[in-house]
């Protein structure tokens, strides 16, 4: 496990692992606390929207709320994105390249554990030349069906 990465709602408990013996492989995984299953989330075999091969998975913080989890993911040529998880659907919410208030987003800062709340979020985004932006967004459910 990487701590201090895990974050937990209700039953369900989010946490990055890394396997150290096989060169960096990595990834973001759940677990329900009733079944003791565990699921993958993102892995660096993962084929994520949006990016390459992702190279680093919720590097600095990973959010859980109502089933939903928010992390963001990068690939080795500077791509990232942000992501909401539930039942086993990821989906791009916004990445590098996106477009908000008229400017381009080139990074975001990995959500904090207090970030989300059901599919609603904030996320800080960087535009370059030292302007950032916080911002709240709800995902749409429809996407999940």
């Amino acid at each position: 496990f990487d701590m201090p990465i895990v974050a937990f709602d209700d039953t369900l408990v989010v946490f990055r692992a890394t396997d150290t013996r096989s060169g960096g492989f990595h990834g973001l995984y759940s677990t329900d606390l009733t079944s003791h299953t565990i699921n993958k989330i993102a892995d660096v075999n993962s084929s994520l929207p949006g990016i390459g091969k992702p190279t680093l998975i919720a590097y600095g913080g990973v959010a859980v709320s109502q089933g939903w989890v928010l992390f963001r993911a990068a690939d080795a040529d500077g791509n990232n994105a942000l992501y909401l998880w539930k039942d086993g659907a990821v989906n791009r919410v916004i990445g590098k390249g996106d477009r908000l208030d008229g400017l381009t987003v080139l990074d975001f800062t990995d959500p904090g554990p207090a970030a989300l709340f059901g599919s609603s979020f904030v996320f800080n985004a960087d535009f370059g030349r030292g302007m950032r932006g916080l911002y709240v967004a709800t995902q749409v459910a429809a996407a999940y069906q």
